[in-house]
């Protein structure tokens, strides 16, 4: 906010007619307010948190594998039925090494 009050400054400076130097002067007032700075500093924060990207591909050759062995996994389980949980133990440890590493 301080860069932005400093460019604001500089922008009036140049500006010659008494309307826009006016409509500066309101938008610098506004950056001034303890209740605008709050506001801003709440929106930083937020927008800083939600652009945090989540990574397009697995992070580890462990996660890789188990994202390529998902769709036949899926595949074998739609086409021939099976008792359930029958191979979650296999799972469960692919899990626990995911998150091991």
């Amino acid at each position: 906010l301080e860069e932005l009050l400093q460019v604001l400054k500089w922008v009036q400076q140049c500006l010659m007619d008494s309307q826009s130097q006016q409509e500066v002067e309101t938008i610098m007032q506004l950056l001034t307010k303890e209740e605008f700075r709050n506001a801003y500093t709440i929106y930083s924060v937020l927008s800083q948190q939600m652009s945090r990207v989540s990574p397009t591909s697995p992070l580890t050759v462990q996660a890789q594998d188990l994202c390529q062995e998902q769709p036949s996994v899926l595949a074998e389980r739609c086409s021939t039925p099976q008792d359930e949980g029958q191979d979650l133990p296999s799972q469960k440890k692919k899990l626990q090494q995911l998150t091991a590493a």
